[in-house]
């Protein structure tokens, strides 16, 4: 999991809190589960606007590849999807080259790959609920996904506070 938004606490904390509601003990979810918070990567970017135009990070890119390869991982789940570049949400040629680069990191790994993209405000009278249509900014991403999935949370769900993973480590 790339978690660019939350600090390192707030992921150790809803992961405890996941392994609470599940019954899982830390050995069942330790050798699997790889998180990244932006404290562990300050300056990951995959792609940024440049005064030449759109400006692909091969290194980046390669090192996802390579990680994803060295940890054998099987699913990968950005969120969000805006904090791995600095493209103009509306610019559909930016937002091409980003979905380009992340398809080439798929198609390289073989991993599944979700993006967390967060949707635009729904109009006063609109009742019909979220839709893929509902995303902000270009049409790339939505083009380039094979699956669409609009999630609404009814608001803040309240949750009991748990304090550090079951056996008192964070997750590393």
């Amino acid at each position: 999991m790339i978690a660019l938004e939350d600090d390192e606490t707030e992921m150790h904390r809803r992961i405890a809190a996941a392994m609470i509601q599940f019954g899982l003990d830390r050995s069942e979810v330790e050798p699997w589960l790889f998180v990244t918070t932006r404290s562990h990567a300050p300056d990951f970017l995959l792609a940024a606007s440049t005064s030449d135009g759109v400006l692909v990070s091969a290194d980046a890119v390669a090192a996802m590849k390579a990680e994803i390869i060295e940890k054998n991982i099987g699913v990968v789940i950005v969120d969000p999807y805006v904090y791995v570049h600095s493209i103009n949400e509306n610019d559909n040629m930016g937002q091409a080259a980003v979905m380009q680069a992340l398809t080439g990191v798929v198609a390289a790994t073989n991993v599944a790959l979700s993006l967390v993209h967060h949707a635009k405000k729904p109009a006063a009278n609109d009742r019909g609920g979220p839709s893929a249509a509902d995303i902000r900014g270009a049409s790339a991403p939505i083009l380039f996904a094979l699956a669409r999935t609009p999630i609404q949370f009814p608001g803040r769900l309240a949750a009991p506070a748990v304090g550090p993973t079951p056996c008192g480590q964070p997750f590393q």
